[in-house]
């Protein structure tokens, strides 16, 4: 299954948006599906990484990077083996255990990133 983590959306005409994941720039117009659809798409194709990263500072980084797994029904030995696997790919094993309000900004983004992979 595909994941994206980033997206930018220009504007476009009401009810229609346009995705630039495809060569060529411009993007192709796609209809906004129905909301139980978009909840779907949001909780299994899509990471999001917050500007202000809204993490939550009195749980660990191991937390608050299965947060997002949680939501999309995975099985609690899973969401560890894969937020240990985000969390290395970002360069924070060393933090695992850690509070995120004892983060550097620099971690805290990667935190985020973690939790959108």
């Amino acid at each position: 299954m595909s994941r994206f983590v980033a997206a930018m959306m220009r504007t476009a005409p009401e009810g229609e948006f346009r995705s630039n994941i495809h060569r060529g720039g411009e993007g192709r117009p796609f209809k906004l599906p129905k909301n139980y659809e978009r909840a779907a798409i949001r909780a299994h194709q899509l990471g999001f990484v917050f500007q202000d990263f809204h993490l939550i500072g009195h749980r660990s980084v191991a937390d608050n990077v299965q947060l997002g797994l949680i939501y999309q029904g995975v099985a609690p030995a899973e969401r560890a083996d894969r937020s240990r696997e985000a969390i290395e790919r970002v360069g924070l094993a060393h933090r695992h255990d850690g509070l995120c309000s004892r983060l550097s900004g620099g971690e805290r983004q990667r935190v985020a990133i973690a939790r959108a992979l």
